[in-house]
């Protein structure tokens, strides 16, 4: 069965994960998890992830939800 929603809604906690354009770029993230690191790294590649302010990725590893938050370049 199929049902409808009028907006998106997470059921599930999530794992936000703030990453600016610099990390990326860099593949240098404030955590240590070699499978989301790959994982956020195909994204770069394909550019379907790339960090822009307010760009949010939802991604499911396993069990578990990690919301990609772009936020920009990084400001001095």
């Amino acid at each position: 069965m199929i049902t409808y929603r009028p907006s998106a809604k997470f059921d599930q906690q999530a794992a936000i994960i703030l990453i600016d354009k610099n990390q990326l770029a860099k593949k240098k993230f404030s955590f240590k998890n070699e499978d989301l690191e790959e994982q956020i790294h195909c994204l770069s590649q394909s550019n379907q992830f790339t960090a822009d302010e307010g760009q949010v990725f939802p991604l499911l590893l396993g069990k578990r939800i990690h919301l990609l938050v772009g936020v920009g370049a990084k400001k001095e």
